[in-house]
């Protein structure tokens, strides 16, 4: 080895404050600052269990889409197929290490990682199939993004539970926007044991509104009312819950949370800083959450700190953080897979261009935007 590689290696290998290093001691602790207890009422096991699986899902699905580098079609694709695998396998290192930690064995994310056996992942196959060809690759990826996006905002609604311990529950429950993560929020709060006395639609979409409605009419009992603008919709809901696709704040007048309403902000710009600013604030994750022009983003940048935060979920979970009744509650989680979405519409566009588009029948075992329920 020569003396200009071996310093090349060394800087590698050496601790520094610089964290961008692929390689070398410079990571942080990716429950930096996160009080990693199980918070009582628990199931330790179970949170062990779940951070697992959906650990192993990004860990394993990150290698798989690692395998196609320096095999894209083209060097724009390759490059934003690498940042996907990378996010992906920030994923996994935070629900690794965080099922280690409930685990109580001293299991780190490493250990978790490497020297687990093979009928000990807890991944779906979805995750585990190994693409033929591109094509492939973009089905997959538009499935598997859009899968994990509605289960993480299904997860992000279990928050209306934690958020509203200190005040009465909500019994009036109003939707902006009407799509699929709408939909999820509201099954899993459905089949969480929450009952609505009234709820709310609004979407610019009248078709989809109409829709949502009446997938609203087979799921449960309940009056439901479409409204035709948010204003009504906010100031007559306890929870709010925003599942839009809006990428700056439309919603701005701070007189229409005045009844302090929870409000789950799933999509992440839909409110202007000012209303982040009358609120106690708290996220999943602040360094994900406080990027990307976000509402929380903003708010940061209006303000030029984060004292507007109030802090986690998790520290709300573990007693560190009580949520006041006499404020409006904004809930903001990382979302997930929009830009995965974008691309995959994007090659569709682009094949069906070409005339090269091959239908596949019953791909999808779903086809139905709000689902097959029966009344």
């Amino acid at each position: 080895m020569t003396e200009d590689e071996f310093a090349a290696y060394q800087s590698l290998s050496e601790e520094t404050e610089d964290h961008r290093w692929a390689f070398g001691t410079g990571f942080t602790d990716p429950l930096e600052g996160i009080d990693a207890s199980v918070p009582d009422g628990v199931d330790a096991a179970a949170l062990t269990a779940y951070c697992l699986a959906l650990g192993d899902d990004a860990l394993i699905y990150s290698h798989r889409l690692q395998q196609w580098m320096t095999r894209m079609p083209e060097l724009e694709e390759e490059t934003a197929l690498a940042n996907i695998a990378l996010d992906l396998l920030g994923q996994a290192r935070m629900l690794l290490a965080r099922a280690g930690q409930a685990e109580g064995r001293g299991r780190r994310e490493d250990d978790l990682a490497f020297f687990r056996d093979e009928h000990e992942f807890r991944s779906v196959r979805l995750a585990e199939h190994t693409d033929a060809d591109f094509a492939e690759l973009a089905a997959r990826m538009l499935v598997f993004s859009s899968w994990r996006l509605a289960l993480f905002g299904a997860l992000a609604a279990s928050a209306a539970d934690w958020l509203s311990r200190e005040r009465c529950r909500p019994v009036r429950a109003g939707f902006v926007g009407t799509g699929l993560i709408a939909r999820y929020i509201h099954t899993f709060l459905t089949g969480t044991g929450w009952t609505f006395d009234e709820i709310g639609v609004h979407d610019l979409s009248a078709e989809h509104a109409a829709g949502f409605r009446g997938y609203l009419e087979k799921a449960g009992p309940g009056r439901i009312t479409v409204y035709e603008d948010a204003e009504q919709l906010i100031r007559s809901s306890d929870l709010v819950v925003f599942a839009t696709i809006a990428g700056e704040p439309h919603v701005s007048d701070l007189s229409w949370f005045e009844h302090n309403p929870v409000v789950l902000h799933v999509s992440l710009r839909d409110l202007a800083p000012e209303i982040l600013l009358a609120s106690t604030n708290l996220v999943d994750d602040v360094e994900h959450c406080l990027k990307a022009n976000t509402s929380p983003h903003l708010a940061e940048q209006l303000t030029g700190s984060r004292d507007f935060l109030a802090g986690t979920l998790d520290d709300v979970m573990s007693g560190r953080v009580t949520v006041p009744a006499d404020r409006p509650v904004v809930f903001s989680p990382f979302g997930l897979g929009v830009l995965d979405l974008a691309v995959g519409k994007y090659v569709y566009d682009e094949v069906t261009r070409s005339g090269d588009l091959h239908v596949i029948d019953d791909f999808f075992h779903e086809l139905k935007r709000y689902g097959t329920l029966t009344a």
